[in-house]
């Protein structure tokens, strides 16, 4: 089957972030279809400028701890890059 379009991934997780009933579960649901988008996003937590005690493996665990704000910019920035 054809895999899922990053671009199409990340207008879903876009319009999830808008709606405040959102949890992160729900959006790590959407994100885990595209492998890039999810490296991505664990780089990201997982990088030096976070500095946490431990590594980061699990995609709900890394929304929590970057936050909405830090996500939404993390999809814009890889959709823009074509990541």
């Amino acid at each position: 089957d054809k895999l899922p379009n990053l671009f199409n991934v990340g207008v879903l997780v876009l319009k999830k972030l808008d709606d405040p009933k959102t949890q992160a579960k729900d959006l790590a649901k959407i994100i885990s279809i595209d492998q890039a988008l999810t490296t991505q996003i664990l780089k990201v937590c997982n990088s030096a400028q976070y500095g946490f005690h431990r590594k980061i493996s699990n995609l709900q665990e890394a929304i929590t701890k970057l936050g909405f704000k830090t996500l939404k910019s993390i999809v814009f920035v890889s959709i823009s890059q074509g990541v």
